[in-house]
């Protein structure tokens, strides 16, 4: 450990004023770039296979520096149809920092003393899209479907939803 010390002393004091500021504009400087935090999120609400029409999704979004996130209100078509834009924040993040999202989707249901958990999702790619391979076809969330574990490619996911282009998850025991 002292070796490397010494040695990382001597590096930096044999750079010059123009590469340690460059260095430190690097480090403590970061741009501001665009960032998505999730993406559009399309489907259908039912409950035991019927449409769940005029329901309020609730949408909480988290990412760095925000922990205490935002909150957004939606609701679904007559039919059970619903469809959440995408998100975007412009964010200047350091170079040693690791950008992380998080969406949670809530029904605020009547015949629930609580909100109903319908989707959580958690990605580390800052483009659009990039959890997934494609974007999820025909997704219908069905309230009493059980939550499953999806993995995205980027990220995580826990769902009460299914969709035709769906991730298949991989047991243990397979190849």
């Amino acid at each position: 450990m002292r070796y490397f010390v010494s040695v990382l002393a001597i590096i930096l004091v044999s750079c010059s004023s123009e590469t340690k500021e460059n260095t430190a504009m690097f480090l403590n400087q970061p741009t501001a770039k665009v960032y998505s935090i999730t993406p559009s999120f399309k489907g259908v609400l039912t409950k035991e296979g019927k449409p769940l029409g005029n329901q309020k999704l609730i949408r909480k979004l988290k990412w760095n520096d925000n922990e205490e996130g935002i909150e957004q209100v939606f609701y679904t078509k007559e039919n059970g149809e619903f469809e959440l834009p995408p998100h975007e924040e412009e964010l200047a993040l350091g170079v040693l920092v690791e950008f992380v999202a998080k969406t949670d989707i809530y029904l605020e249901y009547p015949d629930s003393s609580s909100e109903l958990y319908i989707w959580f999702s958690s990605k580390m790619d800052e483009t659009l899209n990039s959890e997934f391979k494609e974007l999820p076809q025909n997704v219908v969330c069905d309230i009493e479907r059980a939550e499953q574990r999806i993995s995205l490619r980027h990220g995580l996911c826990f769902t009460r939803c299914v969709w035709d282009n769906m991730p298949q998850e991989k047991s243990y025991n397979e190849p």
